[in-house]
Parts: C-alpha cells; sequence; structure tokens
C-alpha cells in the first residue's frame, strides 16, 4: 500500500502445483508397463483431475486509487476473465463472507472465508474462493484506506 493507492492480488497456486502433479501422473502412467487398458483409465483419470484443476485456477487484481476515489478489478482465469471499475462513493461495504453458517459462528471461529466488496449494484467477491486465512484483516485495511480517502477527498473540496 503507498499512499494513494492500494493493491490486492490473489492467485491460487494451488490449482497449477495440482495441475503439475496430474501431468506427472500421465507421464508416469504412460512410461510404465501397463496393458493398455489399464493405462487409458489412469491417463483418463489424470487429464480429467487435471482439467479440473486448471478450471479453478484464478487470479485476481484489486487496485484502490486515492487520487482518482476508483477501484478498478480483475479476476483471471484460464477459461473466464471479470473485471470492471466502481468509484468509492458507490462502494457501500467491505467484509469478509463465510462458507457455510456453522454453530461456531457467533463466536467468531470455524467457516473459510474470502473478501466481498459490497457495491451499490451488488456484490463482487475479490476471488472465487474461500480461504482458512486472515481475511477480516484485510477487509479492516481496505476500509481504512476508503475512510482515509473520503477524509482526504473532503479536505479538498
Amino acid at each position: 500500500m503507498t499512499g494513494d493507492r492500494l493493491v490486492l492480488t490473489s492467485a491460487a497456486h494451488w490449482a497449477i502445483a495440482f495441475m503439475c502433479l496430474a501431468a506427472a501422473g500421465i507421464c508416469v502412467v504412460l512410461s510404465v508397463h501397463l496393458p493398455a487398458r489399464p493405462a487409458l483409465g489412469w491417463t483418463t483419470v489424470c487429464v480429467v483431475f487435471g482439467a479440473a484443476f486448471a478450471m479453478a485456477y484464478e487470479r485476481s487484481t484489486f487496485e484502490f486509487d486515492a487520487s482518482t476515489s476508483t477501484l478498478r478489478w480483475s479476476r483471471r482465469g484460464w477459461f473466464r476473465t471479470a473485471s470492471g471499475s466502481v468509484a468509492f462513493a458507490h462502494i457501500t461495504d467491505v467484509f469478509a463472507e463465510r462458507s457455510f453458517r456453522s454453530v461456531t459462528q457467533s463466536l467468531g471461529r470455524g467457516g473459510a472465508r474470502r473478501l466481498v466488496i459490497l457495491t451499490s449494484d451488488g456484490p463482487i467477491p475479490v476471488t472465487t474462493a474461500y480461504t482458512q486465512g486472515n481475511v477480516e484483516a484485510v477487509a479492516e485495511q481496505v476500509r481504512e484506506f476508503l475512510t482515509r480517502s473520503e477524509r482526504t477527498s473532503a479536505m479538498g473540496r
């Protein structure tokens, strides 16, 4: 974070690791002297799981620019792309969304989370995946940046 910019990036690197394992599995199966039918079966399993993990890969970038009071965002995967921009005035909340409701939710524990930016046009998830990371701290950092940007902008008028 610099004084007038906050950039959030996220990438599902685990997907690449799984795809590499799938490719390695294919190579191992093909190099082992198995009869044709079992080799074909294992190769198919590796290809299917490799394709599933490839579809799960995504990289997202969210750039909050205080000088223009604009959020520019992009989310790119191997099979899909989404992007847009939102004026800070249209951002109504930033919060950590839980993947499921659990009994321990009221205690602040349990469940994976993802960062979501709520706008007047609807929610924009920073990632499609949920994580066990400290998403609340990132949400608080974004809220502080937006509040500081709003104060600076109001003083400049």
